[in-house]
């Protein structure tokens, strides 16, 4: 199947409405930086379409981690299982595990967490912003995700900001009814953390819609529909010893 068919596949698939949709979601994650060669964890990857597009882009390895637990959607591991085998990705491993709950023997170049770091610790994540037991639990969880990275590894972060206006005034949001916004952070708050560990941030940028495009890729269009965000990091190895 060539590449065009590839991504048409994916996109009904895992849930987009279009390829072109697809396409414009994983170079927005993706943009300017090489996959080509590289070693990509995407951890809870859901269905498999970050993993997918990395291991079309010419990754040397990619290892998707979906544990389907809370916060995953239903079915998403079987999706994924069938993403991975029509398509014959050989470069792509994928395994129904946590991120604590795998054994590493290399490191990578690229880790996604797309969607998924308030799910690694639901409980903690709450008030993060002013406990600090809970800021030192997912300060345990940037060290774990540190440790699997390569030097210079560039880590992918997306996520709903937790400032929201419709969570705000204590209603559901019409473009993101099953948001908790309780369960999210500011940027700014996974900002501080990963950058405590030995990250340095690379950009922040808020998501785009499809149909209205770049003008709509700011703060207060996100704070009125879905407050979605993706920020990248690159581990700083100058500022890495010091926090071991």
């Amino acid at each position: 199947m060539e590449i065009q068919g590839q991504v048409n596949y994916i996109s009904s698939l895992v849930g987009y409405k279009t390829p072109a949709r697809y396409s414009a979601r994983a170079e927005f994650v993706f943009d300017t930086l090489e996959l080509k060669n590289k070693r990509v964890l995407d951890v809870g990857c859901g269905k498999g379409g970050l993993l997918a597009w990395a291991a079309l882009q010419g990754a040397a390895f990619v290892l998707g981690l979906e544990p389907e637990e809370d916060g995953a959607v239903g079915g998403s591991y079987a999706t994924l299982e069938k993403v991975v085998s029509t398509l014959s990705l050989d470069t792509v491993e994928i395994r129904r595990s946590t991120l604590d709950g795998y054994s590493f023997s290399k490191p990578f170049d690229i880790v996604i967490l797309y969607n998924v770091i308030n799910h690694l610790n639901e409980h903690a994540v709450v008030d993060l912003h002013s406990n600090p037991d809970s800021y030192n639990i997912f300060l345990g969880i940037a060290k774990k995700i540190r440790s699997v990275m390569a030097a210079n590894g560039v880590l992918i972060l997306a996520d709903a900001a937790r400032s929201n206006l419709w969570g705000d005034l204590g209603t559901k949001s019409p473009f993101a009814r099953t948001l908790e916004w309780r369960k999210h952070q500011n940027p700014a708050i996974w900002r501080a953390l990963f950058e405590h560990v030995g990250f340095r941030t690379l950009d922040l940028r808020w998501s785009q819609h499809y149909l209205l495009g770049k003008w709509s890729s700011n703060f207060l269009m996100r704070y009125v529909t879905s407050s979605h965000f993706v920020m990248r990091f690159i581990l700083d190895n100058e500022n890495t010893m010091g926090n071991r």
